[in-house]
């Protein structure tokens, strides 16, 4: 049976719209991935992927000193890793899957605040340099001085919940799961 083809182009996707692109872009790259290797199961592929995304997420895990653009990149890293779960989820090995999503689900919703918090600022400078009188200047600073004054957390906070809530967990949690899934995922002959 043959796969309808997914057209997944993030660059002529509305804003709305682009994290179900990116979504269906990954499902795609997953299809691909299993046409490519005809004599692996999919649970074999759905493995590998889900350790691919597994690497990257760890890879991207903020550092002490992370800015707001690296934790950012560890934010995508995260929705990757949920995404690449989501679609495995039938072959994914016990257990994993309602481990790890609240977890992902937390970083992207901390990180994301802070990402907004931080865009939203930087988008209320720039309208306020293009204001065209003093009265509409004098009104964006005041949007800018209550947005800032709204408590967010800041990088050095985050890489501190993330050591302190996540690492140990996300880290427990996947290893277990693949030591035991790839022991059963060997081709069988």
């Amino acid at each position: 049976m043959a796969t309808k083809q997914i057209e997944a182009n993030p660059v002529r996707c509305r804003r709305s719209t682009r994290s179900r692109c990116h979504a269906e872009k990954r499902v795609k790259q997953c299809f691909d991935a299993i046409e490519k290797i005809p004599d692996q199961s999919v649970g074999a592929v759905a493995i590998d992927r889900i350790a691919a995304c597994q690497h990257a997420f760890f890879r991207a895990a903020p550092r002490k000193d992370a800015d707001v653009a690296a934790l950012h990149r560890f934010r995508v890293k995260s929705k990757q890793l949920r995404y690449c779960l989501e679609v495995f989820t039938d072959h994914t090995p016990p257990g994993l899957s309602p481990a790890i999503f609240p977890l992902t689900k937390e970083i992207q919703t901390r990180l994301g605040n802070l990402n907004d918090h931080v865009i939203s600022i930087g988008l209320l400078k720039q309208v306020k340099q293009k204001a065209k009188t003093k009265r509409k200047a004098k009104q964006i600073e005041k949007m800018l001085k209550k947005k800032k004054a709204q408590p967010q957390p800041t990088p050095p906070q985050a890489v501190a919940w993330w050591k302190e809530n996540g690492i140990d967990k996300a880290d427990g949690c996947l290893h277990t799961a693949f030591a035991h899934a790839q022991t059963k995922a060997t081709p069988s002959l």
